[in-house]
């Protein structure tokens, strides 16, 4: 009969074998955290998400052209660039700007006489989507002085005796009464409505999407580690070590366990390192918070070791088993979420998410971190990563027995 200290030992004797190999803890490792310190460093430079680079020509050098290029400038969505005609052609071959817009000669006089047609000419990046948003962006600018010159040009047919630059000021002189007046409501009511934001988190924008990223990358890589030491297990079935095992008197499912918690280990100590270089995802967390962490994280290297170890059972190759496996974890990376939003993928791959372990883990782990979210939110996530490792453990056993 097999006792707790006989598994131990075995499952002990595994994880060295796993970390005896240095080349190996160097690509499993190391790369691996490097790679995630990168891809955090890159998706947390703020001038990915703070403004959409952008041009623009003003030939019409008018008052009105003044005002709207200057209150695009405020536009904290977009970089704006002032440039001359015969830099179109370079800045958009070499894509220094999504789009160059031009305000055209005349387009002051062409509002005032009620002349709203070619105001403005664009040269947009071929296929970008962008430009057609910043167009909206214009259009919003120079719609008000399109409102005033008609509001202007119909009283100057009413008021035949009347300049129009008075009638221009008699507008302005009621609306600043009608601004004065705190009794008086428009007729469309509009709430505004802004997120409460410090100074500090505006100059962070993008950092959520580095968070994710870093910790789909946590994840991606803690599996690959694992990975790597399954690999070690089926090569010491291949060289009959395991029999000798069994004859000693050893338990399948004493084995089973050991197999388990040795790749559990391994995947529990690359995970800790990644988390103590990505500690920004955990800044300001309460205990609270990283004891939830712990849990999702813990649920998901069981569950994880108990499918690569089924999978290791199944392959009796370590060779096959190497080169097809990482065409799963590279799927499994994509439909959980961990590379991209499981938002950018069609329905139907979104309910074939849910059959993958990585993205009830990451759902967890940025539910908890990311949005606030408390152990009670991500328990659904964790009984049904419970019930995969059922899942898997199941076969592997009944393999491990016919062995």
């Amino acid at each position: 009969m097999t006792t707790p200290s006989t598994t131990l030992i075995i499952a002990a004797n595994r994880f060295r074998l796993m970390t005896r190999n240095k080349v190996l803890i160097l690509l499993c490792l190391l790369l691996p955290l490097m790679f995630s310190l990168m891809v955090n460093r890159i998706f947390a430079k703020s001038s990915l998400y703070d403004s959409i680079p952008m041009a623009i020509i003003d030939k019409d050098n008018s008052e009105t052209s003044q005002n709207i290029v200057s209150n695009i400038r405020k536009n904290k969505t977009i970089h704006l660039e002032v440039i001359r005609e015969r830099d179109i052609e370079n800045y958009i071959s070499k894509e220094k700007v999504q789009a160059v817009y031009i305000l055209k000669e005349g387009m002051e006089k062409s509002i005032q006489a009620g002349n709203y047609n070619n105001l403005v000419s664009v040269y947009a990046v071929p296929g970008s989507i962008t430009a057609m948003g910043i167009s909206d962006i214009i259009a919003g600018e120079i719609v008000p002085y399109i409102c005033e010159s008609k509001l202007e040009n119909g009283a100057s047919s009413m008021l035949k005796g009347v300049s129009r630059e008075d009638i221009k000021k008699g507008i302005m002189k009621e609306i600043s009464k009608l601004m004065e007046d705190q009794d008086y409501e428009l007729p469309v009511r509009i709430e505004m409505k802004t997120p409460e934001r410090s100074s500090e988190e505006d100059t962070q924008k993008g950092d959520i999407f580095s968070a994710e990223i870093g910790l789909g990358m946590i994840l991606m890589f803690s599996t690959i580690f694992m990975l790597a030491g399954c690999s070690t297990i089926i090569k010491e079935r291949e060289n009959r070590i395991r029999s000798r095992i069994k004859v000693s008197g050893v338990s399948p499912f004493s084995l089973l366990v050991a197999d388990i918690a040795a790749v559990s280990a391994a995947g529990a100590i690359i995970t800790l390192l990644q988390f103590v270089m990505l500690y920004g995802v955990l800044k300001g967390s309460t205990a609270g918070t990283i004891a939830s962490v712990s849990a999702a994280c813990i649920v998901y290297i069981l569950c994880a070791a108990a499918l690569l170890i089924f999978l290791a059972a199944v392959f009796k190759s370590h060779i096959t088993f190497q080169s097809f496996m990482p065409v799963v974890i590279l799927v499994m990376g994509i439909l959980s979420g961990c590379i991209w939003s499981v938002e950018m993928m069609p329905a139907a791959m979104e309910k074939v998410s849910a059959f993958i372990p990585t993205y009830w883990a990451h759902k967890a782990l940025t539910e908890v971190i990311m949005y606030g979210g408390g152990f009670g939110s991500i328990v659904k996530g964790l009984e049904i990563l419970g019930l995969m490792t059922a899942v898997f453990v199941l076969p592997s056993y009944i393999i491990y027995r016919r062995e």
